[in-house]
Formats: structure tokens, sequence, C-alpha cells
């Protein structure tokens, strides 16, 4: 859930539509993530959002995502943004899958430990 206050209120009282579309992009990456190897990435390199309906100061945002499908090098994505019943934005998300470079990894559980 993501509460609708603070720094992500517009001055017109709603959700800020950067704050909404950073959520959204970051649900995208997160739903890929699980799908990618130890030595994979991804990038966003085209996004979509239809904004719906406003999120007003002290609603709760629900934001979830599915994987579409993943391809060798590239993931589709699509994530939604939900107060209740009411759509408030759907975002069109893919990603291009990209190699690491060795000696990094995208799990964080896998990363080796750091030397002394």
């Amino acid at each position: 859930m993501f509460p609708v206050e603070g720094l992500a209120i517009n001055p017109g009282g709603t959700l800020h539509a950067g704050a909404l579309g950073a959520i959204l992009e970051l649900q995208g990456f997160l739903t890929l993530l699980p799908e990618l190897a130890d030595d994979e990435h991804a990038v966003t390199h085209h996004i979509s959002t239809q904004l719906c309906s406003p999120g007003q100061r002290g609603e709760e945002v629900l934001v979830t995502a599915v994987l579409e499908r993943r391809t060798r090098r590239l993931g589709f994505v699509t994530a939604t943004a939900m107060v209740g019943d009411r759509l408030v934005a759907r975002s069109q998300i893919t990603k291009s899958v990209i190699a690491l470079a060795q000696g990094t990894t995208t799990n964080p559980s896998s990363a080796a430990a750091p030397r002394s």
C-alpha cells in the first residue's frame, strides 16, 4: 500500500503523478526480478502510463503488477494502481534484460560476503 501523504501530494491535494509513476515502475521491476538470473538485470526502455483517477489525500493506493511475458532479452509487465475498486493508473512497461558486469549480482541474498 502506498499512502497519499507528505511529498507524494501535489499542490492540488492529490497524488503527484511523478510519485505514482515511480512506484508503478518500481513494482514492475520487482515483479520481473524473480525471473532474472543472478547475472541479469532489467532496465525500463519503454513505459506508457494512463492516469485514470486522482488519488486523494489520506487514501491508500494498492500497486500491483503482472509479468505478461518474459523472453530472452525482454520483459513485458502490466502494473496497476487501485484505491478499492477504483483504477487510479495503469502502466505497460517493457524492460530490457541485460547482462551484469562480472562479479555483480541482482539477487542480494546470493552476493558473496564482504572480505575483511
